[in-house]
């Protein structure tokens, strides 16, 4: 443990800048498992540390530990607001939607500006099927941090279930600006542009996104329907089976093969699948 606690935040700071949430965890670790201490700490330390301690567990994917904490945290009435806006999206990730609304309230009850928190609330209403609702609070945050790509990610979604596809590929395309990392934003943007009939550009959209996860189903479904509109069956079929051998109840395998198997030719029917793989989706702010 370090020597005061600024130190070790300063230090944590500088790494999850460096892309380490790891080196960001370890350094504040110590910390946050000494509650004792914790609880000790002016608010004006106990915020910032809790705050990047939750930044890197979310990267990180340590949800559940992180909600243990947070559940500990407030019960002891020292989890400060900025903190549970973060928590709000930890929630979120764990499909606990009452619960990410709550913290993300708490926080935007002392600052209404809380980046976290007002991504964590849009999306909500996102999942809850809320599009209006969802654009208020997710423009809300454009307005305090107008280059945060998890908001024009959320923001696309939402043009997407309107079937506004013009808007949703801006939107996307400036998310995946800001964060290129995020496989189902670059697999939205995919959608958008096969909705518009810009084939190519939506074929390097779903290759983006099998660059980073190899293995997602429905991504390699998605660029078989492309491939085969685009007349390479063979291509078209590889990545069917591919999909088909990760997940056998792929949305977007299905779509596949029925346009491998010329069933499905009307683009209204392609956007009649999208639709329904879009009933599924989850926020991964």
């Amino acid at each position: 443990m370090g020597s005061h606690p600024t130190v070790s935040h300063d230090l944590a700071y500088v790494r999850l800048l460096q892309g380490n949430p790891q080196a960001t965890f370890d350094l504040l670790q110590p910390w946050m498992q000494d509650a004792a201490v914790a609880a000790q700490w002016p608010a004006h330390h106990r915020e910032p540390m809790q705050v990047l301690w939750l930044r890197a567990c979310h990267r990180l994917g340590l949800l559940e530990e992180a909600s243990a904490w947070v559940q500990q945290e407030r019960d002891a009435g020292v989890l400060e607001a900025a903190a549970s806006g973060v928590a709000g999206l930890i929630a979120l990730d764990l499909d606990d939607l009452p619960a990410a609304r709550m913290l993300a309230d708490a926080a935007l009850a002392v600052d209404a500006g809380q980046l976290e928190a007002l991504v964590a609330r849009g999306s909500v209403a996102l999942a809850e099927g809320d599009q209006r609702g969802a654009r208020k609070w997710l423009q809300a945050a454009l307005k305090h941090h107008p280059h945060d790509g998890r908001t024009w990610s959320a923001l696309g979604m939402a043009s997407m279930m309107e079937a506004n596809f013009l808007a949703a590929q801006q939107h996307l395309q400036r998310a995946v600006q800001a964060m290129p990392e995020h496989v189902e934003t670059w697999h939205a943007l995919g959608w958008a542009h096969l909705m518009r009939g810009e084939g190519e550009a939506a074929a390097s959209a779903f290759r983006s996104a099998l660059e980073l996860d190899a293995q997602d189903a429905d991504t390699h479904g998605a660029l078989a329907v492309v491939l085969q509109l685009s007349g390479d069956h063979a291509k078209a079929q590889h990545h069917l089976q591919e999909a088909e051998r990760l997940d056998a109840e792929s949305v977007t395998a299905a779509c596949a093969r029925a346009v491998l198997s010329g069933e499905v030719r009307d683009p209204g029917k392609l956007e009649a699948v999208m639709q329904q793989a879009l009933s599924r989706w989850k926020p991964r702010p």
